[in-house]
This record gives C-alpha cells, structure tokens and sequence, in this order.
C-alpha cells in the first residue's frame, strides 16, 4: 500500500502493517511499515491492482483508525483544504483574500448541542469518528517525522496541514448542508414577486423531491431576503480555493521544482483546474445495457 506507484505495476497487490506504537518499538522504519499510536492490535492494508485499499483490522475502531491514516495517506491536501473551508480557517495559512469566504463559512456552523448530535447519529458515532480522526492525525504526525511522506501540495504552496477533532466532521457536515442556498434565495424571489401564485410558480421553477408545498416561515417577508449579498457572501465560502502562480513559485523555488512545467499541463487560472476532480468512472461498452 505504502509504496510508490511503480511497485503496483510489479505486483498484484503491495502490502502494509501497522502496529501500535507500544507493541512495536522496534518496527523497521519505511514507507510500508508504521508503529503508531491509538491502534489496540496490528492491523494490515492491502491495495490491489486497481488501487482499492482494504483494510484488515481486529477490532472495530481500529478499522477506522485505519481508514482515516488510509484518506490522509491518499487525500491529505485535498482534506486539510476541506477542513480549513468548511470551518473557516482559510485566511489563517493563505491571507486576507479568505477573510469573507471564511466569514460566511463560520456564519452557517453548528452551533447546537454536540452531545445531542452525536446522539443522533448513533450510540457510538462520537467513538467512530473519534478512531477516524485519531487515524489521519496520525498521518499526519508521520509525515512530521518523516517529511518525504507529506503530499508535494504541501510543500509547493509551503504550508502543513492542520489535525483534526472529531466534531471538525460533524461541523463540516453541516457547511455541506448550504449546497442548496442559492435554490432557497431563489425561491424566496419567487414568493416575493408571484403572489398569489408562488407555489405554482416555484414548481415551474424547480420541481421539489419529495413533492411537499413550501410555505414562507411566520415573521419572514420574503421580499426583504437581501439575495445580492447572500449570494455573494455564498459564492466566496464555497468557491475552490485559488492559488496565484506565485504562490505556488514562492514555495518551490529552493527544490527547483518545475512549476512553469505543471502550469503547461493544466493552467490553475482556468476552467480546466476546477473541473479535474476524482469521482470519475471509464466503465467499458461491454458492462453497459447499450453496449
């Protein structure tokens, strides 16, 4: 698993073992053997030939454990960016320019009762979370000894990542619960200027799925929404994060990494960039109902 990816050209399926810290102090040091600390017993992953971990754990929660140093392992850039967004912590390692993106992020987190939320989502969601988090810190505290693991993200841009807490996921959940912001601005306009025939008007816009009626809030006159502002202060808090080419130079200039190289292939000031994203899937004619 923790090998380059040249050694999954060579075999079938790389392999690696984990240990907790105090079984282990003698664990030979690399990239395919860790001794780490929050893990009750050994616990091994297997990636195969198409680049799927799976994990093999003796206990529950260190199942998750090891799912989460597996995401950060794979994902660290791109879930310390989510992170930071999600709680409003841009502007505090990339400047000024996240200010108002991160004020509209912190003005939509959870403010409840975070015994209660757990609560709902299960008996041991809190301990569950709590091993995932515990796994990609632990990641993280890898890469710190050992800097060659960090992402080179990290290391173009000259920042390190943040650890996380366990309710950093449920407060993020909620910033994820904004999406349809821009759907719920809309549809006040619409009952704003549709009278009598908002409902009707609304479906015409946008049928609702599940089929409900929405009704205006008692105390809320939707002609007084401020939909310029809000969707403004949404567009910052959501938009990709967007790293000038200097930025990117400042922090590459003493490896003498290529970065007019990088930009030849995918130019960070366009559309391209934005659109590049991981949830894509190649399925063969042959695996489809039209052929």
């Amino acid at each position: 698993m923790f090998r380059p990816t040249r050694s999954l050209r060579r075999a079938a399926v790389a392999a690696a073992w984990l240990a907790a810290a105090s079984t282990a102090p003698a664990l030979a040091a690399g990239p395919d053997k860790f001794a780490v600390p929050g893990l009750e017993k050994p616990a091994t992953v297997l990636i195969d030939r198409w680049g799927v971990p799976h994990i093999y754990a003796n206990t529950l929660y260190d199942a998750f454990f090891v799912q989460g140093f597996v995401a950060a392992r794979d994902r660290l850039f791109q879930i310390d960016l989510w992170r930071k967004r999600g709680l409003g912590e841009m502007a505090k390692d990339f400047g000024p320019a996240y200010v108002e993106g991160d004020r509209m992020a912190r003005a939509v987190l959870f403010r409840g009762d975070m015994y209660r939320e757990w609560l709902a989502y299960g008996s041991d969601a809190k301990r569950v979370a709590e091993a995932f988090v515990a796994g990609v810190n632990a990641y993280i505290a890898q890469t710190e000894a050992h800097p060659e693991l960090l992402p080179p993200e990290f290391k173009l841009i000259n920042y390190k990542p943040s650890r996380w807490r366990a309710e950093d996921i449920v407060r993020i959940r909620h910033h994820g619960l904004t999406l349809n912001l821009t759907g719920e601005i809309d549809r006040a306009q619409i009952f704003c200027y549709a009278k009598p025939n908002a409902v009707r008007a609304d479906w015409v816009r946008r049928e609702l799925d599940p089929q409900i009626e929405p009704k205006v809030p008692d105390g809320l006159d939707p002609c007084t929404v401020p939909a310029a502002e809000l969707r403004k202060a949404y567009e910052l808090a959501t938009a990709a994060p967007r790293f000038p080419k200097d930025v990117w130079q400042s922090g590459t200039r003493a490896e003498n990494i290529p970065v007019d190289q990088l930009y030849a292939t995918v130019d960070a000031s366009s559309d391209t960039a934005r659109s590049l994203g991981s949830n894509n899937w190649v399925i063969a004619g042959s695996r489809t109902a039209t052929g």
